[in-house]
């Protein structure tokens, strides 16, 4: 019987030729390893991992990116209930263009400690997104100091990703610039801030707005924030509109435009009031001929 090995990083990266039954026989002999780097070694399948993530109780670093032939049961089934699930920090699962909200929302959910995520070119969808908010939400303790500055938590990456939406990058914005009032022990209420948010890159025609909104948020402009989401979200939505057929189609299209220029002010026009709201840049009337 051979020991187990003392190995802490293993990087086979882009090693297309090793098969399921070659990273399989690492099974019980790796104990103590923390990385595992997998990307390009195409062959794999489910098999190859569930004994190393049975037995790797310290892994926080898993790269399978291009991985192809994985599915959601390794990640549902194995990867969210392993021994390392508590402790995992970085996941790379970039272009595994089987695995979807079935797989990833139970790792979500076990693995409370990931701090970065690359999900680009799989089937998630925003309710991978929602529930990556929540969890952020969940692990992270508010705060009634509107000075603290936010910090990045969890950093997401979702390109190329058909089924997320604007809907679902929406929500984790929203969250990320989140004020709430609870009572406090004397019955009274108090504002209490977000300490830690998530840094998404998405869909490349959102980005400049996405960018915007946390560089607000992490300056601790929550209001200029929410206003900048407030008016993504009527822009997105008369966009919608816009494209709809039947009656009302140019009332559509001019609420399109309006929202459009609404947004690219708000956008252009960053406020630098804090908490509570600054300045905006004004804006002079105009005529639309239709």
């Amino acid at each position: 019987m051979v020991p187990p090995r003392k190995l802490r990083h293993l990087d086979l990266t882009r090693c297309s030729s090793l098969t399921s039954q070659g990273i399989k026989a690492l099974g019980h002999l790796v104990p103590n390893l923390e990385g595992l780097l997998l990307p390009g070694c195409h062959n794999l399948t489910d098999e190859a991992l569930e004994p190393i993530l049975a037995t790797a109780p310290r892994l926080t670093h898993l790269d399978l990116e291009v991985c192809r032939g994985l599915t959601n049961r390794i990640l549902s089934e194995h990867l969210a209930k392993a021994p390392c699930a508590p402790h995992l920090e970085n996941l790379y699962l970039s272009s595994c263009e089987n695995l979807g909200d079935a797989g990833m929302l139970p790792v979500i959910r076990n693995c409370k400690s990931l701090r970065s995520v690359t999900l680009d070119n799989t089937r998630i969808s925003d309710l991978v997104l929602a529930e990556a908010a929540a969890m952020v939400r969940r692990r992270s303790q508010r705060t009634d100091n509107r000075s603290q500055r936010p910090q990045i938590g969890l950093h997401m990456v979702v390109y190329d990703c058909q089924h997320v939406t604007w809907t679902g990058v929406r929500e984790v914005l929203s969250r990320n610039a989140e004020i709430k009032n609870p009572l406090n022990g004397r019955g009274e209420r108090h504002q209490t801030f977000p300490t830690e948010i998530i840094a998404l890159r998405c869909f490349y025609g959102w980005t400049m707005t996405v960018d915007e909104h946390t560089k607000r948020v992490l300056k601790g402009d929550l209001a200029a924030a929410n206003r900048l989401e407030r008016k993504w979200a009527d822009y997105m939505q008369a966009n919608e509109e816009a494209g709809a057929i039947g009656a009302g189609g140019r009332r559509r299209r001019r609420r399109a435009r309006e929202a459009q220029m609404a947004h690219a002010d708000e956008q252009g026009g960053a406020g630098a009031g804090g908490v509570g709201g600054g300045r905006r840049r004004a804006r002079t009337a105009a005529c639309i001929v239709m």
